[in-house]
């Protein structure tokens, strides 16, 4: 454990291959924010799906909660789901991996596009890019 002004700390990450795997949505919820939407993700409410954890610190002491925040999907038409070309739902939820025919996503989520929350912190296509490929490349070493 690290220390930093007389409080120890330990930095996790949600990274494949790390020496602690961690629910880190499970954690987050705990921490007040929503459960899944639909595509599996979180959508704050400012943010949509467009935010991510990087990394947990750990520390030995408490410190201050603030409220939980709300839920963005329950009230939503889910066009995410409702009108994606590429994934398969059931009952309304994305099925995860189940395609409606060999169409592939390819460089971004047509579906998460699709998210109304968050819009102008979307990232830049080039961004969204970066982390399909790096998604595939996992992937394709676990395969």
């Amino acid at each position: 454990m690290e220390e930093v002004l007389g409080t120890g700390f330990e930095i996790l990450h949600p990274f494949a291959g790390e020496r602690v795997h961690l629910p880190f949505q499970r954690l987050g919820m705990g921490a007040g924010l929503p459960a899944p939407g639909p595509l599996g993700v979180q959508v704050h409410p400012r943010f949509g799906p467009w935010w991510a954890y990087r990394a947990l610190v750990a520390l030995p002491v408490p410190i201050a909660v603030d409220a939980a925040l709300a839920e963005s999907c329950r009230a939503c038409a889910g066009p995410c789901v409702n009108d994606c070309r590429e994934h398969a739902t059931e009952g309304g939820r994305w099925v995860a991996g189940a395609l409606r025919g060999e169409i592939v996503c390819g460089d971004a989520c047509e579906a998460r596009l699709r998210c109304p929350v968050g819009v102008d912190a979307r990232y830049s296509a080039e961004q969204i890019a970066f982390h399909a490929r790096a998604r595939r490349a996992v992937a394709a070493r676990r395969a």
